[in-house]
């Protein structure tokens, strides 16, 4: 059974990136800067392990 490469790639952005919103909302949320010094601190912090968490799960869709 032959799988073709395009295909897989695509669906993998397609399902990857969804569940990335998803993922960097609910950081977002759940990391709430207490100081306006620390605003933006939540938000890369989630930005970061969210990349992290998506390339992931890209290499295990497209290598696996």
């Amino acid at each position: 059974m032959e799988i073709y490469a395009n295909w897989t790639f695509r669906f993998s952005f397609a399902y990857i990136i969804p569940m990335g919103i998803l993922i960097l909302y609910a950081l977002i949320r759940k990391i709430k800067p207490m100081k306006s010094k620390k605003r933006w601190v939540g938000f890369i912090q989630a930005t970061l392990f969210n990349s992290m968490l998506l390339y992931v799960l890209f290499v295990i869709f497209n290598f696996a």
